[in-house]
């Protein structure tokens, strides 16, 4: 197979920056892609990982901390350790839609609010019913690149208090900050905004969460293998391992990237992300041929950025990148002939961007 690219503006998997590369080949040159994950030396990586997460994010102590083979394996957790009977789900595209999915195909009844592609719901003046034990949000939805104000998940949490929250941020963290005492559950996968290899998975879950899994367990509800309490007990007592084996070399490079963030400063990533996002933005909407899929500026994805070009024009840019062996994201779905994603991750470089906007500009 031949290099299909030299650069790529994917959502993800995204573009891989040489120091991760580095890394890549310092874990081969080690040998740490052949440790056993029974034994002391994964038990080492695993836990400078997850003590490298809760540095990064401040994760509270009574938050456990998991690691899964992907986000969507997530949703498949949430619906047997979370849902007896009924959840809400905030759907405002495929994502989001694709857990609300997940839920019916466990017999669970899901409730959805639903916003039109490239809307936002109204998450503040939806009626949830008391019923519903877990309430379902995608803090940036990729497919349509929207994005939830974090205010809107502080206030979500408050009115909703008694009811669990579980927030997908696969395509949000590595680039922005996050409160996690706001959510109950947070998940995502890693080739995005932390800008690895795809194929690992993380769940950040609070006590009420592990509550409701262990009260469920405790009426012989079927959760399957991959329970909660199952789960807590190969992380627990110094052993930091997981029920099936994982993907050990992801789990190093995320150790490694939480590190160098924590020097950079979360912040001062989430800020630079915001300002290029803007500049972007602005480019595109003066752009004779392109202009911003979402039209409500508050909401616009910083982290993916969705831009409507139309069909011919999109096989023209596209074809120009192409011959300078750069990849310009698809839109996803309905939206893939005439649509491209861009992503606005740590791993892309303001070099990176001002070729970006030679193509579109010549």
């Amino acid at each position: 197979m031949k290099k299909p690219f030299d650069l790529t503006f994917s959502v993800g998997p995204t573009q891989i920056s040489q120091v991760v590369k580095d890394d890549i080949a310092h874990a081969v040159a080690n040998n740490f892609l052949s440790v056993s994950h029974r034994g002391e030396d994964f038990t080492q990586i695993s836990e400078m990982t997850v003590n490298a997460l809760r540095q990064l994010y401040n994760v509270p102590e009574d938050y456990r901390i998991f690691f899964t083979t992907s986000a969507t394996e997530g949703w498949e957790i949430c619906a047997r350790n979370l849902v007896e009977k009924e959840a809400f789900s905030f759907v405002c595209g495929h994502f989001s839609s694709a857990f609300a999915h997940c839920l019916n195909s466990w017999g669970k009844t899901c409730h959805e609010d639903v916003a039109p592609w490239g809307e936002l719901n109204d998450h503040l003046n939806v009626d949830i019913p008391q019923t519903a034990e877990l309430i379902t949000l995608c803090h940036n939805e990729t497919s349509t690149g929207v994005t939830v104000p974090d205010d809107t998940i502080q206030k979500l949490r408050q009115k909703y208090s008694d009811c669990l929250l579980a927030i997908d941020v696969t395509s949000s963290i590595g680039a922005c900050n996050l409160d996690i005492n706001q959510a109950d559950v947070w998940y995502f996968s890693t080739q995005k905004g932390w800008g690895l290899p795809s194929g690992l998975g993380v769940m950040f879950v609070g006590p009420r969460a592990m509550a409701k899994s262990k009260a469920m367990l405790s009426k012989h509800l079927p959760q399957g293998f991959f329970n909660f309490t199952n789960m807590e007990k190969q992380m627990a007592d110094g052993k930091y391992q997981t029920i099936q084996t994982p993907n050990i070399l992801n789990i190093y490079l995320l150790g490694q990237q939480c590190k160098r963030l924590q020097q950079t400063g979360l912040q001062n990533v989430h800020n630079k992300t915001l300002v290029r996002a803007s500049d972007l933005y602005n480019f595109f909407e003066s752009h004779p041929n392109a202009k911003p899929f979402v039209e409500d500026p508050t909401v616009r994805s910083p982290f993916s950025l969705c831009i409507e070009l139309g069909e011919e024009n999109l096989t023209h840019y596209k074809q120009k990148a192409s011959q300078q062996k750069i990849e310009l994201g698809s839109g996803y779905g309905k939206l893939k002939k005439t649509h491209i994603r861009i992503a606005n991750y740590p791993a892309l470089t303001d070099t990176d961007f001002e070729i970006l906007k030679e193509i579109f500009e010549s």
